[in-house]
């Protein structure tokens, strides 16, 4: 006998097996006073990465981007492409790089997250040519 899942019943899935399934949430944006409580936190785990990021961002553009103290345009990306070895990610990037609006550099492939002593630096100096292309179409433009 299948289970039920929402009153219909699961195929594969036997009667009385443990079947948990996340609840949806819906996205909120977070307000001023807990982006302030994160910031905070996130200077005292890494110093260096939140020292390169500036408290406010090019409004005009749809990446986080900002002109450094030296006057150079600097941008983050607009998002990221996660995923497991052999789970499609690499797949899914190349497919996004290929649409006219997104913006790819030398740091797109980087794992950011994964690679050990890379410092936030060095992201932003091999996105120097994304941030430039970002620079002349803010408002479509997005760095993957």
């Amino acid at each position: 006998m299948a289970t039920k899942l929402l009153n219909r019943p699961v195929d594969g899935v036997r009667s009385g097996t443990p079947l948990t399934i996340a609840k949806m949430r819906v996205f909120k944006e977070p307000g001023p006073q807990e982006v302030e409580r994160l910031r905070r936190a996130a200077r005292v785990l890494d110093p260096e990465l939140m020292e390169q990021i500036p408290d406010s961002f090019d409004t005009s553009a749809k990446n986080p981007c900002w002109t450094s103290s030296s006057g150079e345009y600097r941008c983050l990306p607009y998002f990221y492409v996660t995923g497991l070895f052999h789970a499609g990610g690499l797949s899914m990037a190349d497919k996004l790089a290929k649409h006219p609006d997104v913006v790819t550099d030398a740091c797109t492939g980087c794992q950011f997250w994964g690679e050990e002593g890379k410092k936030m630096g060095f992201y932003l100096d091999n996105m120097r040519s994304a941030s430039n292309a970002i620079k002349e179409a803010p408002s479509t433009k997005v760095i993957l």
